[in-house]
């Protein structure tokens, strides 16, 4: 059997400055979306932190000192496929790795692919991201070593190329069968009944007018998020923000159904009802503790945690020096709304250290 392809795994980072960079994948989109596969795939039963996670994901690349790769050495044209269908296969094999950068060079008559890739996990508990070869491996299949990732690569890759040089000759006749009325000149004709006619009518006018509403909507979305300096000071719009600042700024908001929970649960030690303005009333301090009533406000906190996932969703990172993010982009009302958010949290961890300091008083 002829070896259309060898793959070869490299654990540590390769010097491949040199070569030419073919893919370029958004690392922190990429990371982002392999994180919450893995979580759902390990994880289904509990919810998905977004937010938590997308805080971690921006940690995490700024630290990254190494990267894995795979590379590809195809022996000649008629093996070499896709760069889709490679990073297509890739995926499909490897859940637990964030594809990044795709490097090429020519040999041989053939073509080689270094394929640059982080690999990620979660702790057990499923709230913390890793970036963490050999417990990406196990998480994904705790059976297949890591001296065995080339090996099933390359299997799939060659059945992919194998599959396709198979149908290319069995279909080539009538292939050239079925385009021989084109290739002398002929028309074929569809015909279509009143009704089914209709039919097509109003589905390609549905679909029309989806596909200029979806047009419209994203040539809104760039105009907005891909605005110029000066637009943004004339508008007043965004705010760009040192990526530091914004992950103090997102911590804090995000403290707050946590802090909630701790008075939930310090008040039912201590005896103290909670009414279902809880919350509302604490923030305001508009009535006494002791006149409180059984009940608790997840409803709002949910609300308010939601609106954060929403807020970091919305946020554009920008200005990147090698893999860090020195900078985001937010709506100004976005900001001034994750203060507020993170504002609360901190009144409720203010009054837990009371209820706290009660308790330890009993």
């Amino acid at each position: 059997m002829k070896r259309f392809v060898q793959v070869t795994f490299f654990a540590d980072s390769l010097n491949i400055g040199y070569h030419q960079k073919i893919h370029e994948a958004d690392e922190v989109e990429s990371i982002k979306a392999v994180a919450e596969k893995i979580h759902a795939e390990h994880f289904a039963e509990q919810f998905y932190p977004a937010a938590i996670i997308n805080l971690q994901v921006l940690d995490l690349i700024n630290v990254v000192s190494k990267t894995s790769f795979f590379k590809l050495e195809f022996s000649g044209a008629e093996s070499v496929i896709p760069l889709e269908k490679v990073i297509e296969i890739f995926e499909q094999l490897f859940h637990n790795f964030a594809a990044t950068n795709v490097f090429t060079e020519y040999a041989n008559q053939g073509r080689v692919y270094y394929l640059e890739f982080i690999p990620l996990a979660f702790d057990t508990t499923g709230s913390k991201l890793l970036i963490d070869l050999k417990e990406a491996i196990r998480q994904q299949n705790h059976l297949v070593k890591q001296t065995a990732l080339a090996f099933y690569f390359e299997k799939e890759l060659t059945r992919y190329i194998y599959e396709i040089n198979q149908l290319a000759e069995q279909h080539f006749d009538d292939l050239t069968e079925d385009l021989s009325p084109f290739l002398r000149g002929e028309k074929k004709h569809l015909e279509i009944d009143k009704e089914s006619e209709s039919e097509l009518f109003e589905k390609v006018a549905l679909e029309n007018y989806h596909l200029k509403l979806e047009i419209a909507t994203l040539r809104d979305t760039i105009i907005a998020y891909h605005a110029t300096d000066a637009q943004e000071d004339k508008t007043n719009d965004f705010t760009k923000l040192a990526t530091i600042d914004y992950q103090m700024i997102l911590r804090a908001a995000l403290l707050l159904k946590p802090a909630w929970q701790y008075y939930l649960k310090l008040s039912r030690e201590l005896s103290i009802d909670v009414s279902a303005d809880g919350l509302k009333e604490l923030l305001s301090h508009s009535v006494a503790r002791d006149k409180l009533k059984h009940g608790s406000e997840k409803i709002e906190i949910d609300l308010l945690q939601t609106e954060v996932e929403w807020i970091d969703a919305r946020t554009k990172l920008l200005k990147r020096v090698n893999r860090q993010i020195v900078a985001v982009k937010i709506l100004t009302s976005d900001l001034e709304r994750l203060k507020q958010i993170g504002v609360y949290a901190m009144k409720i961890q203010n009054e837990n250290k009371k209820l706290k300091t009660m308790l330890e008083v009993l």
